[in-house]
């Protein structure tokens, strides 16, 4: 049973990574028009995002892919612009230069000089263009992984069981991880799919400046040919899928087999039967059939191009001779149109190429966008239930089966103090998760307050200024600085700050937090939970060690005049805090128990270990004026 049952909760998934909302969407592979389509949106949502990450890069790589589109443009048309010349046997003034019917050798060399020029300017500007969008693409890498990591964090707080917050981490790691890196992938990509595509278009418009009844011909053949291509191609993508399927399972399988090697290898046997399980396994045949059609399909496309190159030649050629052209125009024309035919041919090849290559990331970057989406799930407000639209303090409820004499449920409200006891497994992730959430505003939200994690309890903070680490902003206003300027003065650390080489900028982590002194470095772990605007502090309950217990309970009541303090233990054999007004304890699916001090101190020991506490504990009041026994029983 969830714990989290508010209208505002996104739906995390319970399987992954196959049959889940972050799955890419299937569809049966015959519909081959619609996974084009769907292929073009994902790569029209990538170019989107890359816009968007910088618009003026963007704009930098659209000009260099223009400029070399333009480039091959030139040099085929000063090629067309020579043949026409020469067969039509007069002199031609283009752009006041004159350009005679016959060539001599200094002549014929400035052409061929002008050609490489506007070739080699097509190339570096080509080049150019993608090297631009490679840079582009890190930035909208960073862009997608800042934003799914930023929603990851609210989705990891609203998720309904421990369980559910894994199947997120999962989604999480993949779609952040190698679905990522697939996306910077075809930013590169888009550039050179665009010069592909836009150089077949124009050099087949010079394929019909030159020859207009032949090129309605090839076009004949083009569509004869393409048909076997989309067929093997729908094959590859077919036998692609089925080998990362079976990929997956084949190395579980040889990862079971060495270990089994390490371990159960029988001395003085030359074929263990382990060996023959092995390459016996279905898992292995099928990975292995799998590649096979991979590798068949790629050679019959190239069967298939050659077979089209081969065709259209032969066809030309016929059709040339035929007309008598050869006789009246020479052979000079035919060796133009299929040279120009040839490049065109290479640039469709190139289109089809990136085209089936990028179907190799669609479905991860399908998975990807679903996951981003999902981070960034507007919160709905229903008033479905009237009780929970009025409700404005967060609740915690039990399990179907709670322990004996639990209570139903447990109201976070301001001015209460919670113990929160939770297996050390549990994540610091899976404290919020177990408040059930309102929509009322920034306040409704639950928000984690640790240790700054040098006790290793909750949280360990990585490397950063120290005014980014206890207001929880990146780069904190002036307004931001002041108000934590008082609060640390408030607290007395205004000397240890400023004794700090940077001051707030200060960068701290984990070995820099642990060389401070224990009850500076305690103090200084509550400053977040004075900034924080939010209904529910955390508190790391063994971040508190090193301060007195005067300090200590003067930090509780004044973090409990705006908030409800839930203090985390996770060792039931140290007492209740005696602040404590109520103990929650919290297992793998949920809250498993609420009530008093006096009912946890009645539960058997047997009963937590059932819930994942291994350890025997006393459940006594610790007193508020005694410190002797701090390091006995604190986490």
């Amino acid at each position: 049973s969830d714990q989290c049952t508010d209208a505002d909760a996104v739906v995390v998934p319970n399987r992954y990574p196959d049959r889940d909302r972050f799955a890419a969407p299937t569809m049966p592979l015959s519909s081959h028009a619609t996974r084009l389509r769907r292929m073009l949106g994902v790569l029209g949502w990538v170019t989107a995002v890359c816009v968007g990450a910088g618009r003026a890069r963007a704009v930098a790589v659209l000009a260099c892919t223009l400029a070399g589109i333009l480039g091959q443009a030139a040099a085929f048309g000063v090629v067309l612009l020579f043949i026409n010349v020469q067969r039509a046997g007069e002199p031609l003034v283009f752009a006041g230069v004159t350009i005679p019917s016959r060539l001599d050798l200094a002549a014929a060399l400035a052409w061929v000089g002008l050609v490489l020029v506007a070739a080699f300017v097509a190339a570096a500007c080509a080049y150019l263009g993608e090297s631009l969008s490679l840079t582009l693409g890190r930035s909208a890498l960073d862009a997608v992984q800042r934003r799914g990591l930023a929603g990851l964090g609210r989705m990891h707080r609203i998720a309904s069981s421990p369980a559910r917050q894994t199947h997120v981490e999962d989604a999480a790691r993949r779609a952040l991880g190698g679905d990522a890196i697939s996306f910077l992938r075809v930013s590169m990509l888009i550039p050179r799919l665009i010069v592909a595509t836009v150089s077949f278009l124009v050099f087949f418009a010079g394929l019909f400046m030159l020859d207009t009844r032949l090129t309605l011909v090839v076009i004949g053949v083009l569509a004869l040919a393409l048909a076997p291509l989309a067929v093997v191609n729908v094959r590859l993508v077919k036998a692609a899928r089925a080998y990362e399927d079976t990929a997956r399972g084949q190395s579980s399988v040889l990862r079971r087999t060495l270990d089994l090697a390490a371990a159960q290898s029988l001395p003085g046997s030359p074929t263990p039967p382990w060996i023959d399980a092995y390459l016996d396994h279905p898992l292995r045949h099928r990975a292995f059939n799998a590649l096979r059609q991979i590798l068949l399909a790629r050679r019959r496309v190239g069967l298939v191009q050659n077979l089209l190159f081969g065709a259209v030649i032969a066809t030309a050629l016929v059709l040339y001779i035929a007309s008598g052209r050869g006789e009246r125009d020479g052979w000079g024309p035919l060796l133009a149109y299929l040279i120009a035919f040839r490049i065109a041919a290479g640039h469709l090849t190139t289109t089809l190429t990136l085209l089936t290559g990028f179907n190799r990331f669609h479905a991860k970057l399908a998975r990807l966008a679903e996951f981003l989406r999902a981070a960034d799930a507007p919160v709905v407000e229903t008033a479905a239930d009237p009780a929970a639209a009025t409700d404005r303090s967060p609740r915690l409820r039990v399990v179907d089966t709670p322990l004996p004499g639990s209570a139903a449920d447990h109201r976070l409200e301001p001015g209460t103090v919670t113990y929160l006891l939770t297996p050390r497994r549990l994540t610091a992730y899976a404290l919020p998760m177990l408040c059930r959430r309102t929509t009322r505003g920034r306040r409704a939200g639950a928000r984690l307050l640790s240790s700054l994690a040098f006790t290793g309890d909750l949280w360990r903070p990585p490397a950063m200024p120290l005014a980014s680490l206890l207001t929880g902003e990146t780069r904190p206003g002036p307004e931001r600085r002041e108000h934590l300027r008082k609060t640390l003065a408030a607290w007395g650390l205004a000397e240890l700050v400023s004794s700090l080489p940077g001051g707030l900028d200060t960068v701290m982590g984990e070995e820099e937090l642990r060389g401070l002194p224990p009850d500076a470095a305690a103090a200084l772990a509550l400053i977040p939970g004075f900034l924080a605007d939010a209904s529910v502090l955390f508190v790391s309950w063994s971040g508190l060690n090193g301060m007195s217990a005067p300090a200590r309970n003067d930090a509780i009541e004044r973090l409990r005049r705006d908030a409800a303090v839930v203090l985390a233990g996770s060792r039931p054999h140290a007492p209740v805090p005696a602040v404590a007004s109520a103990v929650v304890v919290a297992a793998d699916d949920g809250v498993s128990g609420i009530g008093p001090p006096a009912w946890f101190a009645a539960l058997d020991a047997r009963q937590l270990e059932e819930r994942g506490f291994t350890a025997a504990r006393t459940a006594v009041a610790v007193p508020d004026d005694d410190d002797e026994d701090d390091e006995e029983w604190m986490d």
